[in-house]
């Protein structure tokens, strides 16, 4: 591993300032990479296999570099910080990186300008704590049950009558997939009867939260994307408007419109105020027509998948992420600027053609998805014509992906 690590370091350590370290290179690590790159800033992409951001121009070096066993996942990320020429930029991009580098905060320290509150660690990706914090601090919920024991399980049965079906389950760690869902993260539980059909298998995947699905398609689901340089201060921010998603009741964005919401933005700070959050965050809310207000869903204290949205939308929280780290005020200024007025969209083609092939209301997707790819501020969420790396790794997964399925191999 030492030869690897040398060779990966190689003209990285000559570098003059701080590098980057890109924790998953799927599509959420692929904006960063392209932001840091478009910089000029140098980087280190890796991930538990080989993704998309991996094969960007913009990567100085990328690394596949297993996470089954942490002690050695760290030890060899600490080997790579230690011999760059200057501490280098943490960039993490899921869950589960985020664990394993909050566990190991004071280890990492040392060599990584770390992207989180290290007073809070893990306890920042923990819904069931996010959801108790926002309560108290009057932050509009919908109903949640916090289900970590079996007394907790016989008091949801016990109100099962009476609760707003349908229901979402989803695991307390959202690295996590249910046993009973698919590999999935989230089920719906549409009745009663079927609460009462799945309690052992709830007891088995404990903790869990079990809440109230609010009303609405995609398009009532906003998000607050910010950077704090300090516990829940906020240096920049920007909000967009998810308008499709895959799937479609609950899944990731297709379709990304940037557009500015002063109530969102400011609900957006008065979370991450309540939860000292520290670093890039995403939180997201839905609007509750019955109720009148956006309510919470949920905080994603990392870069995601949409982050160069920002980019376009005159706010990059990548850079300001990096210059924020190193103290150059001039240049997170410039990168922390206002959101700019008009739209913006990032749209996943081949997810949301996946919708309009599957779904009902093919004419009204098809219009939608056509007038995004026309709009002037628009950007495709992979490809890229300076950047067709990504693009063509994606395209050759498609196509084994789709052999896999006709053969009967996947």
């Amino acid at each position: 591993m030492m030869g690897k690590d040398m060779k990966i370091l190689r003209g990285l350590s000559d570098y003059p300032g701080s590098a980057a370290v890109v924790l998953g290179a799927h599509i959420n690590g692929l904006g960063i990479i392209r932001s840091l790159g478009r910089e000029g800033i140098p980087l280190i992409a890796i991930d538990r296999q080989a993704m998309m951001g991996q094969y960007s121009r913009f990567s100085t070096r990328h690394i596949v570099l297993e996470d089954n066993h942490p002690r050695e996942f760290l030890e060899s990320l600490c080997r790579l910080g230690s011999g760059l020429g200057h501490k280098a930029v943490l960039y993490i991009t899921d869950d589960r990186y985020f664990r394993v580098c909050a566990a190991a905060a004071e280890m990492l320290a040392e060599h990584f300008y770390l992207p989180f509150n290290t007073r809070m660690g893990e306890a920042a990706i923990d819904k069931a704590y996010q959801y108790r914090i926002c309560r108290e601090n009057l932050i509009s919920c919908p109903l949640t049950f916090i289900v970590t024991t079996g007394l907790d399980v016989e008091n949801l049965l016990k109100q099962r009558n009476e609760l707003p079906y349908p229901l979402i389950i989803k695991p307390g760690d959202q690295s996590c997939s249910l046993s009973f869902s698919a590999g999935k993260r989230l089920y719906e539980v549409e009745n009663q009867h079927k609460l009462l059909e799945l309690a052992p298998l709830i007891e088995k995947n404990l903790p869990l939260l079990v809440c109230e699905v609010i009303p609405g398609e995609p398009r009532a689901l906003w998000a607050y994307n910010a950077y704090c340089h300090q516990p829940g201060e906020v240096v920049a921010g920007w909000t967009a408007q998810k308008l499709s998603q895959r799937p479609y009741r609950h899944g990731s964005f297709t379709i990304m419109r940037s557009v500015h919401n002063p109530e969102v933005a400011e609900a957006g700070k008065a979370a991450l105020r309540a939860l000292q959050i520290q670093g890039p965050a995403e939180v997201e809310f839905k609007w509750n027509r019955q109720r009148g207000c956006f309510q919470y869903i949920e905080t994603n204290p990392r870069h995601i998948q949409y982050n160069g949205l920002g980019r376009l939308a005159g706010v990059d929280l990548v850079l300001a992420h990096y210059y924020a780290a190193v103290g150059d005020e001039d240049k997170l200024r410039k990168w922390a600027g206002m959101q700019q007025s008009g739209e913006a969209f990032m749209v996943l083609a081949g997810q949301e053609m996946a919708n309009v092939v599957q779904l009902p209301g093919r004419m009204q997707r098809s219009k939608q998805l056509f007038s995004c790819i026309f709009k002037p501020r628009r950007m495709w969420a992979i490809h890229d014509w300076e950047d067709l790396g990504p693009s063509l790794y994606y395209l050759q997964y498609l196509l084994k992906k789709g052999w896999r399925k006709n053969t009967g191999q996947g």
